[in-house]
């Protein structure tokens, strides 16, 4: 059940990415994912977890789509990998 809930965690942050607009600065360190929103304990959950970090050093970008690589990734590395040697096959 607990992957469950994981995996749960991780597709709803997947659709805050593709869904939310930034509107102010935040203490986790991305300008784009403010403090009071509501997706940004997730946010500081999936990085602190290495699930994902972000689409640069100072930017999460909640309002991008999320791909269907990304989201493969964020799986993988919620399962416990952290490294893959495999090509990414993926188009979009």
């Amino acid at each position: 059940m607990k992957k469950r809930q994981l995996l749960g965690l991780v597709l709803a942050l997947c659709l805050a990415c593709s869904l939310l607009v930034p509107t102010a600065a935040a203490a986790s360190g991305f300008s784009d994912v403010p403090d009071d929103a509501y997706y940004a304990d997730a946010v500081s959950w999936a990085v602190g977890k290495e699930i994902t970090n972000g689409t640069a050093p100072a930017t999460f970008s909640p309002d991008a789509a999320c791909t269907r690589a990304q989201l493969a990734a964020f799986l993988f590395r919620l399962n416990g990998s952290h490294s893959m040697n495999t090509k990414n096959h993926f188009q979009d």
